[in-house]
C-alpha cells in the first residue's frame, strides 16, 4: 500500500475537526468504520476505542453494528485483544482471514508469482496494486469481490509484518 492511502485516520480526524465534532475530546461521540486496520496507519492511535473494523468478505455484521452503536451512544470503548487478527503464516490462512474460498488456493498456486505467501507479498509490492488484481484476474479469480479481499488481506499482513 503506497503511503498515501494509509493517511485515512488524519483524514477522517480533520473532517471532524473541520465540522466542530470536537475531535479527540470533545463532547460528541464518533465512530469510524473500516476493512483496514486504521488503528496501525499514520494518525491511527487517535482513533483507538472508536474504530470497529469489519472483514472485507463479511462486511457489518450484527455483532460489529452493535460495537459501533455503543460508542456512539457512550463514547470510546476499549478494545479486547482478541480482536487482532491472528498472525498469518500460510497462504491458506491468509484466505481463511480474507473470507475467501479455499478453492482459489489452486488457482493462485497455478500462478507462478503467486505461489507462498511471501510470494503474494512481493508480487503486489513489485507490480503494484492494479496490476496484482489484473494477474489474478488472468489467473482465473473472476470476481472482483474475491480479488479485492485477496489484495486487502496481503496488504494487511504486509502493513503488520505477519
Amino acid at each position: 500500500m503506497d503511503r498515501v492511502s494509509r493517511v485515512r485516520p488524519k483524514e477522517i480526524l480533520s473532517w471532524l475537526s473541520e465540522h466542530g465534532l470536537g475531535g479527540l475530546h470533545g463532547s460528541t461521540n464518533w465512530v469510524a468504520i473500516d476493512d483496514r486496520d486504521l488503528v496501525s496507519e499514520d494518525g491511527g492511535e487517535a482513533l483507538r476505542g472508536r474504530f470497529v473494523q469489519t472483514a472485507f468478505a463479511s462486511g457489518l455484521t450484527r455483532e460489529l453494528a452493535d460495537r459501533a452503536i455503543t460508542m456512539l451512544l457512550h463514547g470510546p470503548q476499549p478494545c479486547p485483544e482478541e480482536e487482532r487478527p491472528p498472525n498469518v503464516r500460510t497462504l491458506q490462512d491468509l484466505l481463511a482471514e480474507a473470507g475467501v474460498d479455499t478453492a482459489v488456493m489452486d488457482v493462485l498456486q497455478s500462478c507462478a508469482t503467486t505461489s507462498s505467501l511471501p510470494a503474494l507479498v512481493k508480487a503486489v509490492e513489485s507490480s503494484g496494486r492494479v496490476k496484482f488484481l489484473e494477474l489474478l484476474k488472468a489467473s482465473g479469480i473472476s470476481r472482483p469481490a474475491t480479488r479485492q479481499a485477496i489484495a486487502n488481506a496481503i496488504g494487511r499482513c504486509k502493513r503488520e509484518d505477519r
